[in-house]
């Protein structure tokens, strides 16, 4: 499948997101009179209109059919009562759909299929001709149908239709309810062509409408903000992602125009960003600030594409949005404080939770011999711990990770093997700066103590000699 058709498709799917949810609730509603009763009031609203519809096609069909010349068979009484009940019947639906509930569909489903017996059984040799009118209904039976429900039905409809033809019995036919080979014939084809109908439809539904419904439901559940524009930058779709990160209801924001969410410094990105959507470009996690309602600035990764028509014009842009301020915050804050300490001999180094190195300092490249290239992605463990040091530094990180603050001395080793003492300092450091708030890593500051260790060992030795003396 073409990008553009997947794009167009993208863009249908989130405009009419609402339609589809109740269109996966409406799937599962049988189109039967065994089942109707389960319907919601909307379902049976919109069944009521498709009976009332198809009732109002078979009276069109059998005033033609009245103004034909004849052909032999038929009953022209019996198919003027048809007619001018189904006709009566359609107009009584339409006129009343909403006051009908759920548990009339019963009865409404077993009278339109007993009409749709009547012009077989009234038409004569021409019957034939209002079969078309069993392949319509096969269509919305299908439709809201599943499985074995859908055979039942498809069996329901052929076995009334055989039962009219049974009945209407031309001049030199076996009585009924004795089958002529016209019958098997023409029973045959019926079932052929209803069937035909089921698997085509059931075919498009698995292919077009199932599929938007499992994306449709992606796009609801999404923790970003998806959201989608026309070529004037009005906002036409806002999914729940949107709601929680900007702060307005799909009902503020549909209808605004994007540049809502830019900051006054941003506003320029609605014509380089958005035109290149419309363009047809796209931009990947482009990195920028907007506005919530509340007037907060957040920092966000979006990417932006266009949306085309079934032509393969232009007609919007939509974007998935990632609220990226915790993690950039958070990188500033490291790196904020290990340009304060670069200028003392101290190693700031920013670990995340599984222990990978994330932030080298130029401190560290001084103190352990590692490049910032060389440390980053590695363990500390890996880089600078002894073995018979490693579990108690695995001990203190557990803790720190539990959100508490450590201090520590410890033998380690830099690049080129040698072993020297280091006082650290250890905190964790939070998602937000709200106390409780999830811990995302840990950041460190290590600082030589070779030269304490030499002068306390000094004034031991000196002060040994001194109690000798």
């Amino acid at each position: 499948m073409g990008g553009r058709r997947v794009a167009f498709r993208w863009a249908d799917v989130v405009r009419n997101l609402p339609r589809l949810k109740r269109l996966a609730k409406d799937s599962r509603t049988p189109f039967s009179a065994a089942t109707a009763s389960g319907s919601k009031r909307s379902d049976a609203v919109l069944l009521i209109r498709a009976i009332a519809y198809l009732q109002l096609v078979g009276a069109g069909l059998a005033i033609v059919w009245l103004l034909l010349p004849s052909v032999g068979g038929e009953d022209k009484r019996g198919m003027i009562i048809v007619a001018l009940v189904a006709a009566v019947f359609a107009a009584t639906l339409l006129r009343t759909p909403v006051r009908i509930s759920s548990r009339w569909l019963t009865p409404v489903a077993l009278i339109s299929t007993v009409l749709l017996g009547g012009y077989t059984l009234y038409g004569g040799d021409t019957a034939t001709a209002f079969a078309l009118l069993y392949v319509v209904a096969a269509g919305p039976t299908s439709w809201f149908l599943s499985g074995l429900r859908t055979i039942v039905q498809i069996g329901w409809m052929v076995g009334i239709y055989a039962l009219a033809l049974w009945f209407s019995r031309s001049p030199g036919e076996p009585p009924w309810p004795q089958l002529s080979g016209r019958d098997f014939g023409v029973l045959l084809v019926a079932t052929g062509a209803l069937s035909a109908a089921t698997l085509l439809i059931r075919a498009f539904k698995l292919r077009i409408v199932e599929g938007d419904e499992r994306l449709a439901a992606i796009v609801e559940s999404s923790q970003d903000a998806i959201i989608s524009a026309d070529r004037d930058g009005v906002i036409n779709v806002w999914n729940p992602g949107a709601e929680r990160l900007y702060g307005y209801a799909a009902s503020e924001a549909i209808g605004q125009p994007v540049r809502l969410l830019f900051p006054p410094a941003r506003r320029g990105e609605e014509q380089t960003v958005l035109g290149r959507a419309l363009a047809g470009g796209k931009v990947e996690r482009y990195q920028t600030e907007r506005v919530c309602k509340d007037g907060s600035v957040v920092i966000v990764s979006l990417s932006v594409s266009p949306i085309h028509d079934p032509v393969g014009r232009v007609i919007g842009a939509s974007s998935i949005t990632r609220d990226v301020t915790s993690a950039i915050r958070a990188q500033q804050q490291v790196t904020l404080q290990a340009a304060l300490l670069d200028d003392v001999d101290a190693a700031v180094v920013f670990l995340d939770v599984a222990g990978a190195v994330r932030y080298w300092s130029s401190g560290a490249e001084r103190l352990y011999g590692y490049s910032s290239e060389e440390a980053i992605g590695h363990t500390l463990a890996d880089l600078i711990m002894p073995e018979e040091s490693r579990a108690e530094m695995q001990r203190l990180r557990s803790g720190v990770l539990g959100g508490q603050s450590v201090e520590w001395e410890a033998d380690v080793h830099d690049k080129q093997g040698r072993v020297f003492p280091v006082y650290v300092r250890i905190r964790p450091v939070r998602r937000d700066e709200e106390e409780g708030a999830p811990v995302i890593g840990d950041i460190s500051v290590s600082v030589d103590i070779s030269a304490r260790r030499e002068a306390e060992a000094a004034a031991g030795r000196y002060f040994d000699g001194q109690r000798e003396v």
